[in-house]
């Protein structure tokens, strides 16, 4: 279960398989980089936290999938506030990086209750 769910856009179709890719390079990398756990402890972040997390509580998923013509976007879900703070300061401007600045447009949190009234209120009016 996430903590929190953040959608961004994504410049093209090829962005979610890549930062998949980086993700699990990034967390096999901080296993074994010193200036990778460097990164992490200069962000203010305790490293035994993110190992006790893991790359397994970061999940990415479409929130278009199977939605023709439907904006290219991902959604990033956190299983702890660690882990959000890790995307936040740390993998976020890593991809970036990594992956060129438009890669990634923030389009903020995902609230469950707004996407469920929208729901509910676009059900009315049919």
């Amino acid at each position: 279960m996430s903590v929190a769910e953040e959608y961004y856009k994504t410049k093209d179709s090829t962005i979610p398989a890549a930062v998949q890719r980086e993700l699990d390079d990034y967390f096999t990398k901080l296993a074994e980089d010193p200036l990778y756990r460097s990164a992490v402890s200069s962000a203010g972040i305790r490293l035994a936290d993110v190992e006790a997390c893991g790359r397994k509580g970061i999940t990415l998923r479409s929130p278009t999938a199977g939605i023709v013509g439907a904006e290219t976007g991902i959604l990033v879900g956190f299983g702890s506030v660690v882990l959000h703070d890790l995307w936040k300061q740390v993998l976020l401007p890593y991809l970036k990086w990594r992956l060129g600045p438009s890669a990634l447009r923030a389009s903020g949190p995902v609230s469950r209750k707004r996407v469920g009234r929208q729901a509910k209120g676009r059900e009315s009016r049919r």
